[in-house]
């Protein structure tokens, strides 16, 4: 559900923005406010984690994801909208780092990039769901009455942690005499941090904040049609994550991999950027992007596998907290960028960043996954 909400300003929230009269600003500020939310709430998360473990942490923070869902789907104004998806975010903050917490915890280190693998594209339903499902759902009914759909979603969820998982024993607090700070810095979590930073926010800002509107604005897709294509790319992301997962097993090296991803992601970004794409070009673009930038899962398993177990929750949800940076920041960006300069500026400066990201990982030492 955490995928779900932040791929919705795509589609719910454009219907939202043109019933407000909003910009097209309005969007990226849309998905800002929710990840403004989620990474505020990390620090408190990670805490939860180590000390409570995964079930209480959820059971304290979802109320407040439903709470802002109700407002959302109440709006009247632009502002409220934002407030609702600022509580959306912190209500969501657990969902998804708790579950790559959780994961870390009980499975082996050698078979934890495939398990991952299989956690990512079980939530890439979320994005799925948020294209042309909800869409249809909202032509039928309203924008509000889809946004409430998912609070009903996270409410029925939320009755079967308390019910399932309340007696769950928290995980013991580890001793370790290691400073936090020293257990971040060290090489094997800094070789993964930039490309952290920016690649999860790439295939964000492009499928989640950005297709819809390029897809309808610039070559003419009518509104499910573009819905369609968000389904489509929320697919290849399960697909691709899934194969990651399989290929890191396989090779027990993630180094050539990710490689692999950051080359076709930046040809892709730099093809939107410069050539004067028809719209399958674009689409097909756009597709590549979704399969190749989904490399995430594997950067996740590096860098839990850099922190000890006693900093497990805090130090993921750190780092998840630093590539708040590229989450929040990117959509910002590039909705001044739209404004004043174009696509071709929004889809330019994500293929830089991503360059900038990837310009130290060469000259690092190769890592295997253990």
């Amino acid at each position: 559900m955490s995928h779900f909400f932040r791929t919705t300003p795509a589609t719910l929230g454009l219907q939202a923005a043109q019933e407000f009269g909003a910009t097209p600003l309005f969007l990226g500020q849309s998905s800002a406010a929710f990840f403004i939310g989620l990474m505020g709430a990390q620090l408190l998360v990670g805490i939860s984690l180590d000390r409570l473990g995964f079930a209480r942490s959820i059971t304290r923070f979802l109320p407040v994801a439903i709470v802002g869902v109700m407002l959302v789907a109440s709006a009247q104004t632009a502002p409220q909208y934002l407030l609702g998806r600022l509580l959306i975010g912190i209500g969501s903050s657990p969902l998804f780092m708790g579950a790559v917490y959780y994961l870390t915890q009980h499975i082996p280190p050698i078979k934890q990039a495939l398990y991952l693998s299989f956690v990512y594209a079980f939530s890439q339903l979320g994005t799925l769901l948020a294209g042309y499902p909800i869409t249809a759902l909202a032509d039928l009914s309203s924008w509000r009455v889809a946004e409430f759909a998912g609070g009903v979603v996270l409410a029925v969820m939320l009755g079967i942690v308390k019910v399932g998982l309340q007696n769950t024993s928290a995980i013991p607090r580890h001793t370790d005499p290691l400073p936090i700070g020293k257990a971040l810095l060290n090489r094997h979590f800094l070789k993964f941090l930039p490309l952290f930073i920016c690649a999860y926010p790439i295939i964000l800002t492009v499928v989640a904040t950005w297709s819809s509107t390029y897809l309808i604005n610039i070559h003419s897709l009518d509104k499910l049609a573009a819905s369609g294509a968000i389904s489509l790319l929320g697919g290849l992301q399960i697909g691709s994550v899934l194969l990651y997962g399989l290929l890191a097993r396989l090779f027990h090296n993630s180094a050539p991999i990710i490689s692999a991803g950051v080359i076709m992601t930046f040809i892709a970004l730099t093809a939107l950027a410069i050539f004067p794409l028809r719209s399958t070009g674009a689409v097909l673009m756009l597709c590549l992007i979704s399969t190749a930038c989904s490399f995430n899962v594997l950067l996740v398993r590096e860098i839990r596998a850099a922190l000890p177990q006693a900093f497990a929750g805090r130090g993921m949800t750190i780092a998840n907290l630093i590539s708040g940076l590229g989450i929040i920041g990117f959509p910002l960006i590039t909705g001044f960028l739209l404004r004043d300069f174009g696509f071709s500026a929004v889809f330019g400066f994500l293929a830089i960043a991503l360059l900038l990201a990837a310009i130290p990982y060469p000259f690092l030492a190769k890592q295997k996954v253990p």
